[in-house]
C-alpha cells in the first residue's frame, strides 16, 4: 500500500529550522490570528486551533499565564490540548459528536485581555456510494464519484492524492483539488488533470490515487481576534488505494 503524506483539508509549508513562538500574555487579543478547523470523518469529529501573530505568516503563539481555549458542542466542554511538533503549535481536541448541522465553539478565554469566541455548524454527514477502495482503473478513464445526498449549506470539494513508483527506484506523489457544483454525483479523469508526465509515463510503475471529497462550511468568527482569522468545519470522506494503468 502506498503512504501519502499530502494533507486532505491543510497543506502547510516545510521550513528549516526552529519555529519562533510568542507569548500569548504578550499580546492583545486584535493581535492574535487564528485558525480552526473542526474535521469529522463520520466517527469522530478533531478541532484543530492554531494561533499566530498578525497572520498566517506570524509566529506561533503559545498560550500562558492562564490564557485557554475551549471547545463545546452539543453541552459537552473540553479544554484543547498543546501539541507540538517540528514545525508549529496547535491545540487539539476531540468529539465523539458528528451529527451534521451540530454547532461548534472554540472560546479563546483570557486572563487580562478580551475574550473571543467563534462558532461553525458541522455539515450533513454523507457517505460515499461509489467507486470502491481497490479498484482499479486506467489513467484516461471518466470515473464517476456518487454521494448518498446533498448538502445546500455546504460547499464541496473533490482532491486526489496520487502517488506512483519511478523508474529511478524513487516515489512521485501530488495533489490535485477543485470544487464541485452542489451535486451528488460527476466525474473526474486523471488524464485531464495533467498530474503526469504523458511523454513519460513508461516510466511510472505501482500507480495509486486515494479519492478525498470535503464537504465545508465557513462559520462565524469572533471580531475580536485579527481580521484574517477563520473557522471551517468539515465532513471527510475518502476512498482509498484505487490503481491505476496507461
Amino acid at each position: 500500500m502506498m503512504k501519502f503524506n499530502v494533507s486532505l483539508i491543510f497543506l502547510g509549508l516545510l521550513v528549516s529550522g526552529c519555529t519562533s513562538e510568542t507569548e500569548s500574555d504578550l499580546l492583545k487579543t486584535k493581535a492574535i490570528q487564528a485558525e480552526y478547523r473542526i474535521s469529522s470523518d463520520g466517527e469522530r469529529t478533531k478541532i484543530n486551533a492554531e494561533l499566530n501573530t498578525g497572520n498566517s505568516f506570524g509566529s506561533n503563539i503559545r498560550l500562558s499565564n492562564g490564557d485557554k481555549l475551549y471547545a463545546e458542542a452539543a453541552g459537552k466542554r473540553i479544554t484543547l490540548t498543546e501539541d507540538t511538533d517540528l514545525l508549529d503549535i496547535d491545540y487539539e481536541g476531540k468529539f465523539d459528536i458528528t451529527q451534521g448541522n451540530t454547532k461548534f465553539s472554540i472560546d479563546l478565554v483570557r486572563k487580562d485581555e478580551k475574550n473571543a469566541e467563534s462558532e461553525v455548524e458541522l455539515p450533513l454527514n454523507f457517505i460515499i456510494l461509489a467507486p470502491s477502495n481497490g479498484i482499479s482503473i486506467k489513467y484516461n478513464q471518466r470515473v464517476t464519484v456518487q454521494l448518498d445526498g446533498l448538502d445546500p449549506a455546504s460547499k464541496t470539494e473533490l482532491v486526489l492524492n496520487y502517488g506512483c513508483d519511478d523508474s529511478n527506484g524513487g516515489t512521485f506523489t501530488g495533489s490535485a483539488s477543485t470544487t464541485i457544483a452542489n451535486v451528488a454525483s460527476f466525474d473526474f479523469n486523471l488524464s485531464e488533470k495533467d498530474i503526469l508526465d504523458a511523454n513519460a509515463q513508461n516510466s511510472y510503475k505501482n500507480c495509486e490515487v486515494d479519492v478525498v471529497v470535503n464537504r465545508y462550511r465557513e462559520g462565524t468568527i469572533s471580531k475580536e481576534l485579527a481580521d484574517s482569522s477563520f473557522i471551517s468545519a468539515y465532513q471527510v470522506r475518502e476512498i482509498k488505494d484505487i490503481k491505476f494503468t496507461f
